[in-house]
């Protein structure tokens, strides 16, 4: 008899402790935490009968929180946050059934709103906007299932200085 039963603890090449994980009868089970080779944690994630379920959380080296997840029956199930070094929020996504679904908003590292716009099914749907770092609209992109579907416009200084057409993803004259 070849299962798995209890703490399983991977290593560095430099044997630091790079991951430990729990086994009951060969399924995964309980916490799993992933370890930076300076000691500090690195992710953590919470396993049911072999399957991701709750929060997951991966750290920055320097113990910042990098990003945060939730999961059902391993898949990606509600808000997903990344957020840079210095604690802004980076990217805010919802997910339904492991695919990014509704509102996605990217931030830059001042904080400033970087993109938004909707997900349907893991693609880029509807209309989508771009701002630079001081806040000014750069970009508006109309999209369907992923691609350029519609008005393509550029700006600058906040105002509209071209637009392109889109069809299906080909430019349209």
């Amino acid at each position: 008899n070849n299962m798995l039963v209890g703490e399983q603890i991977s290593y560095y090449e430099t044997g630091e402790v790079e991951m430990t994980t729990n086994w009951v009868d060969d399924l995964q089970q309980g916490k799993e935490i992933g370890y930076y080779e300076s000691g500090e944690t690195k992710s953590t994630l919470n396993y049911v009968d072999d399957l991701r379920q709750g929060e997951g959380i991966a750290y920055y080296e320097s113990g910042e929180i990098e990003s945060t997840v939730s999961f059902v029956d391993d898949l990606f199930q509600g808000e997903y946050k990344s957020y840079y070094k210095n604690g802004q929020l980076k990217t805010k996504v919802y997910f339904h059934n492991g695919y990014k679904q509704g509102m996605k908003k990217e931030y830059h590292s001042n904080g400033q709103l970087y993109s938004k716009g909707h997900v349907k099914h893991g693609f880029r749907h509807h209309s989508w906007e771009e701002y630079d770092a001081n806040g000014q609209l750069y970009s508006k992109v109309s999209y369907k299932d992923g691609y350029r579907h519609g008005p393509s416009e550029e700006y600058v200084g906040g105002k509209l200085r071209s637009t392109r057409y889109y069809w299906n993803g080909v430019e349209i004259q």
